[in-house]
């Protein structure tokens, strides 16, 4: 019988990850409401776009929608930013 080993990313691919992570945190922080309400929802809990509206009580999911692009545009920008200065 064979002996596999398991295949761990390498240390520095971890500590990558886990400093990305930092920084889209840090930024989600900055970013502020309620864009960070809307993206922690929609992508973390999965939350849609209709039940988003209702919970925020905006007119519909469209205008979460296009909300919601404007929030991960400037998150975008957060972190292009962070990542700079590191």
């Amino acid at each position: 019988m064979q002996n596999l080993d398991v295949v761990d990313e390498p240390d520095d691919e971890k500590q990558q990850k886990e400093r990305q992570l930092k920084i889209v945190q840090h930024c989600l922080e900055k970013l502020g409401e309620p864009c960070r309400t809307m993206l922690e929802l929609y992508y973390y809990h999965e939350t849609g776009l209709d039940t988003l509206a209702e919970m925020l009580h905006y007119k519909n999911g469209d205008t979460v929608k296009n909300l919601k692009s404007r929030c991960l545009l400037r998150l975008r920008e957060l972190v292009t930013q962070e990542l700079k200065k590191h």
